[in-house]
């Protein structure tokens, strides 16, 4: 049948004919209707913080894209969470780019390497990378203390970018609990 574990049934086609979703299928479906489905929450969202702050005169900006608006909400809250969290995330972001640099450039190099030997080129660049990988073999310390600096940047990342969803849940039901009390939407 099917190797893919339990499958679900496909509906039917506009030939009348019935078949089959593997897993995979269905979790690709799943993953995509769950990015739609945020999209269409975070816009829902956004449209009521547009009717609250208009329905009420609020002094806050109305801005399209919901992070600027979460911004001008946060200073208006008088907090400083969210705009705190969102530094530090994209400061950690800029350090990963930072400390993926090494890897990139030597992958550049090897790739240029490869592209000009098939051109018959040949400009040395076989010699230095055997340099380097010799090098990397020697000190292979330094690649681990890499590896690690890198897997402990990317949980942190990830880490904040989950307190800063909290962050952004927490100043919107905030908000929504000031506002109620003018009679809210």
């Amino acid at each position: 049948m099917n190797s893919g574990g339990c499958s679900k049934i496909r509906p039917p086609s506009p030939s009348g004919e019935m078949g089959v979703f593997t897993d995979r299928e269905a979790l690709n479906m799943l993953g995509s209707s769950k990015n739609a489905g945020a999209a269409v929450d975070e816009a829902q969202i956004l449209k009521e913080l547009h009717q609250r702050i208009e329905q009420q005169s609020l002094p806050v900006a109305v801005r399209d894209e919901m992070e600027a608006q979460l911004v001008d909400l946060d200073s208006y809250m008088g907090t400083s969470a969210l705009t705190g969290l969102q530094a530090r995330t994209n400061r950690a972001n800029i350090w990963g780019g930072v400390m993926a640099s090494p890897f990139l450039i030597y992958m550049l190099f090897l790739v240029f390497n490869r592209f000009t030997d098939k051109l018959g080129l040949h400009l040395g660049g076989t010699a230095l990378l055997n340099r380097f990988n010799a090098f990397l073999l020697d000190s292979w310390w330094l690649l681990v203390l890499w590896l690690v600096v890198m897997g402990g940047l990317f949980l942190y990342y990830y880490g904040l970018k989950r307190k800063t969803e909290q962050a952004r849940k927490m100043l919107i039901d905030a908000f929504y609990a000031r506002t109620s009390s003018f009679g809210g939407v």
